[in-house]
């Protein structure tokens, strides 16, 4: 389940690999509702574009993030969370990061990224089945790649100057 996983009890987008034979946005639609039940083709969401790409170097390799952007023109929520890949998803308005309290992590060997906390109300949250909602409710933090492609992408469509600073300022 999630409590093992390497990136447990960190905010992230639906993500995997493109399979043999598929396209990328069939990637992004098969993998949005496996982990989160959202389904991307029902015609309530428009794709709007890619975020530019991020290598991110992993020992003697480099993995390469493709972020696709789509917006919700018509009604839909999560029907399903899978439990063993998500506890919790959220939804959160982007004008709440125009700009956000950025504050750092004091998580040991993440002393000093930046990090940004979500707001989160009760009929904003859907929970896979055994998650705690008090606790879910508690821990949504952007931060690190995450945060880095939501800067990202509010500096494209113009909510924001500049990036958010991935480091926060010293204490």
């Amino acid at each position: 389940g999630q409590e093992s996983a390497r990136w447990a009890g960190q905010v992230a987008f639906p993500g995997g690999h493109v399979e043999r034979g598929e396209s990328d946005h069939d990637a992004v639609a098969r993998e949005t509702e496996e982990e989160v039940g959202l389904d991307l083709r029902s015609g309530s969401y428009e794709y709007l574009g890619c975020i530019p790409e991020k290598p991110v170097p992993r020992g003697i390799d480099t993995l390469v993030v493709a972020c696709r952007v789509y917006l919700q023109t018509g009604p839909d929520s999560c029907r399903r969370i899978d439990p063993h890949e998500v506890a919790a998803a959220l939804w959160t308005p982007l004008a709440g990061l125009e700009e956000p309290a950025i504050e750092p992590l004091d998580w040991g060997a993440f002393l000093g990224f930046s990090a940004i906390r979500l707001l989160c109300g009760p009929d904003d949250l859907f929970l896979a089945e055994g998650t705690d909602k008090a606790a879910a409710m508690q821990n949504f933090q952007l931060w690190g790649l995450t945060l880095s492609l939501v800067s990202d992408l509010l500096v494209a469509v113009g909510l924001r100057p500049g990036p958010i600073p991935i480091r926060a300022a010293s204490m």
